[in-house]
């Protein structure tokens, strides 16, 4: 039997964007959850409320331009018109539409939980990083995408300094995706679910 976990990475609060602000001038929008519907004949228009952090003027986000009516499903609108909060997380987290927007994102001030699941798996051949220990394998769902960096996920979840995170790396107790670092994001393979393996040692310490 081996040990495997299942970490699923859910933002809390999406990041901050920076755009100048027409009312005061300064650079930082927040969003609200909140979508303005627009109808035009048969066609739409959406976008995600923002608002600057600073007097609180809105700007809005793009997130669909003149979209044929009939071409967008019912429940899909519906979530835009009742402003579903996962809906409006998934657009807040989406660096295709900032750049579509052109604006910036400040990933540095995301707030996301991971949560765990864990079961044990039979294997024929366990994973092994040493002689002595077995290991807990670490799977990694990052369903919306959020470029967070291995250090920064294995030291707030092990309950470690990044420091020590880069130890255990280094001395093989920690073994990440080949081709990967710490400073790897781990965005780069959102669809496709990481693999970790971390030696059981029964507490990092």
């Amino acid at each position: 039997m081996q040990k495997s976990e299942i970490w699923m990475i859910k933002p809390v609060k999406p990041p901050a964007v920076r755009k100048q602000c027409p009312g005061c001038g300064k650079g930082l929008y927040e969003r609200t959850g909140r979508f303005r519907v627009n109808a035009n004949g048969n066609r739409l228009d959406v976008w995600l409320i923002y608002r600057c952090m600073q007097c609180g003027k809105s700007w809005n986000m793009e997130i669909l331009e003149r979209v044929e009516s009939g071409k967008l499903s019912e429940e899909k609108l519906l979530k835009y018109q009742e402003n579903d909060e996962e809906e409006a997380l998934r657009a807040a987290c989406s660096n295709f539409l900032m750049n579509q927007n052109r604006v910036e994102a400040l990933w540095e001030t995301l707030e996301y939980e991971v949560e765990k699941s864990g079961r044990e798996e039979l294997m024929q051949e366990p994973h092994r990083i040493s002689d002595q220990a077995a290991v807990i394998v670490i799977r990694i769902r990052n369903e919306y995408a959020l470029p967070i960096r291995f250090g920064r996920l294995l030291a707030g979840e092990l309950g470690i300094s990044g420091g020590k995170v880069k130890t255990l790396v280094e001395t093989g107790k920690i073994r990440l995706p080949e081709g990967m670092t710490l400073k790897s994001k781990i965005s780069v393979t959102a669809q496709t679910g990481l693999c970790i393996y971390l030696e059981d040692l029964g507490g990092t310490g």
